[in-house]
């Protein structure tokens, strides 16, 4: 183990064999060079998607970023004939006890690399196979404190654990190694072997192989860094008539939202010019333009995300940075923002300790003397016979707990 570095000439892996983390495996020239030219020769055939730094290429589900997952409802096939032709689906097989069903081709060119991360829990089975090709490059497993390490050695913040992918090579990454650590590629240009050896970066063009996880529940050993143990699925009630309502009302729901609130517009014209701003729960994110903060020229960063896919991405139109997100489990770091909003959404979470936890989870992503502002609907109305008397109590909720009807006019997608 290394301490953290971020040394931009490249890290040195040093004399003797790494020691990886228990389940991570290398196999050295997993394919032969004839099968690397055959390969890429036929990846390069085949249509490539560019992202912003790197293309890439689906196979059996497309890979969607902005969920870190993939939309189970929506496979494109099996994975390409060729792979069985070839031999190479029953190696895989023979190795992690499983056949993968979702391929994800990326393409890296030097500088280019990977930030820190867990291929999600829920979304994928246990083992990740990762196969490079052309050019090898340094790869990093990261872990801390944060992530369920209960000390680590010699006050460092992480131990990091640094081995050279080489050219044809397959990674197999399962049980702790891949639930309980973070992967990372450096973004850089050279790799240092050894004190006296430094390899400058070529294409490298990697296939990473996963099994989709049908049970969407994940109940490994490392909580820290799964999403389904710090995300509780949520109550039925709140599934049938909070999110699968959203979804089907979207549209219309959209088209009704416009007007801004005086209140939320005074508090973001308060803000300092250039704060970083997150709405969470945005909708359509009406709040999300220059527009809501009062004047045109005002410059905010709006960071929006929503439960609902469809008003995500109603709201992209926006010009802000929007996704799809939980507002109990809200994917930003620590103390990252200068202010945020949380508007009309509070009274939607079920059970007063949900709530609470979705307050604790909007104040985590404040920056120290960042300000909030909270909106929710009132159980005390001014006139009760057009409000609550109208509603319906909730079978089974806490006091306070009601169903409001949404009435879709006729001629609408949605009105059935």
């Amino acid at each position: 183990f290394e301490e953290r570095s971020m040394a931009k000439e490249g890290a040195y892996h040093g004399e003797d064999e790494v020691k990886l983390p228990s389940g991570a495996i290398l196999l050295e020239e997993f394919v032969s060079p004839e099968e690397e030219r055959f390969l890429i020769q036929w990846l390069d055939q085949q249509p490539w998607a560019q992202l912003a730094k790197r293309r890439v290429q689906h196979y059996g589900y497309e890979f969607k970023y902005g969920l870190r997952g993939v939309d189970r409802d929506k496979c494109l096939g099996p994975l390409p004939a060729l792979f069985h032709e070839m031999g190479l689906m029953e190696r895989l097989v023979e190795i992690c006890g499983t056949e993968p069903d979702q391929l994800t081709i990326n393409e890296y060119l030097p500088g280019v690399g990977l930030r820190p991360h867990v291929d999600t829990h829920s979304m994928f089975e246990d083992s990740i196979l990762s196969l490079s090709l052309l050019s090898g490059v340094s790869f990093e497993f990261r872990r801390g404190v944060e992530d369920g390490l209960e000390q680590v050695p010699g006050g460092l913040s992480e131990l990091v654990c640094a081995t050279w992918l080489s050219p044809r090579s397959l990674l197999l990454m399962s049980g702790e190694s891949r639930y309980g650590w973070r992967h990372y590629i450096p973004l850089r240009k050279y790799d240092r072997l050894r004190p006296d050896e430094t390899i400058k970066r070529s294409r490298r063009v990697s296939l990473t192989f996963r099994r989709v996880r049908q049970s969407q529940i994940c109940s490994c050993a490392y909580p820290q860094l799964c999403d389904s143990q710090q995300v509780p699925v949520p109550p039925p009630c709140e599934q049938e008539y909070v999110h699968e309502t959203y979804e089907a009302i979207a549209p219309h729901f959209s088209s009704t939202r416009f007007a801004v609130w005086p209140g939320v517009r005074e508090f973001l014209r308060s803000l300092q010019e250039f704060s970083i701003v997150a709405d969470v729960g945005c909708g359509n994110g009406k709040y999300l333009n220059a527009e809501a903060s009062g004047s045109p020229q005002r410059s905010l960063f709006m960071i929006g995300s929503d439960r609902s896919e469809t008003l995500v991405r109603l709201a992209a139109n926006s010009g802000s940075d929007i996704l799809v997100g939980d507002c109990l489990h809200i994917a930003m770091r620590n103390e990252c923002v200068d202010a945020a909003i949380m508007i009309a959404v509070l009274h939607h979470i079920h059970t007063d300790q949900r709530r609470r936890s979705a307050l604790r989870e909007f104040l985590r992503i404040l920056k120290p003397g960042g300000r909030g502002l909270i909106y929710v609907w009132a159980y005390e109305q001014d006139c009760p016979a057009k409000t609550v008397e109208k509603w319906t109590p909730l079978d089974g909720g806490e006091k306070g707990d009601y169903l409001v009807p949404w009435q879709v006019p006729r001629g609408k997608e949605q009105d059935e």
